[in-house]
């Protein structure tokens, strides 16, 4: 598995200033982990997570305990895993390909696992974000920095999104902070984020 990016070039020309989909940006992609094993995770580790469901285009937090995929279904979910990197070592090796930042900039490692139809609804984040798809495939709509997520009657506001695709195992989507965005999964996917924070504008 390697990094295909030529961090000068990324850094001048899309860091913090827009987002930017780079087609199998790893070659020969590897999961860190598999859905199995964030089961186990959540459920026998009681790692920290959200299950968000998606019923008729809307986005709902599932709030009770989570004990596996055998009820959920097979559709319009997802299982999202935070900072697994503390706790699980081939997370924690696979973020450091990322590590091209300063060392008071801090970086998490986020999973996420979906099933058909299952995403994240409209969303801003308050870091940098560097998405990697893993498995399976899944659409993705980011807006410029700013955009707003949604309109006042809870459509998406998308309709001039500067990236409108579907991603592919080894694809990574940048995502400067401030920037809406959201995904829906074509089929089984996961996908590894890396949220960046800190005062991270000295690198370009």
């Amino acid at each position: 598995m390697h990094l295909i990016i030529n961090w000068e070039d990324f850094l001048q020309h899309h860091w913090q200033k827009h987002p930017v989909l780079l087609k199998k940006a790893i070659s020969h992609f590897i999961n860190p982990v598999s859905p199995e094993e964030l089961e186990k995770l959540v459920t026998e580790q009681a790692l920290e997570s959200q299950l968000i469901q998606r019923n008729h285009g809307k986005y709902q937090l599932v709030h009770k305990p989570f004990n596996g995929y055998a009820s959920l279904g097979q559709r319009n979910w997802s299982l999202r895993v935070e900072a697994i990197n503390h706790s699980h070592r081939p997370a924690e090796k696979f973020l450091s390909l990322f590590r091209v930042f300063p060392d008071w900039v801090k970086e998490e490692l986020t999973v996420v696992f979906s099933v058909p139809g299952g995403g994240i609804g409209p969303q801003t984040k308050p870091s940098d974000v560097l998405m990697i798809q893993g498995m399976g495939r899944s659409r993705w709509r980011v807006g410029d920095r700013g955009s707003s997520p949604v309109f006042d009657d809870g459509q998406n506001d998308f309709s001039e999104a500067m990236v409108d695709e579907e991603l592919s195992s080894g694809d990574m989507l940048y995502i400067p902070k401030g920037s809406a965005h959201e995904a829906i999964s074509s089929e089984a996917a996961m996908r590894v984020t890396s949220f960046i924070f800190g005062q991270t504008t000295a690198c370009a």
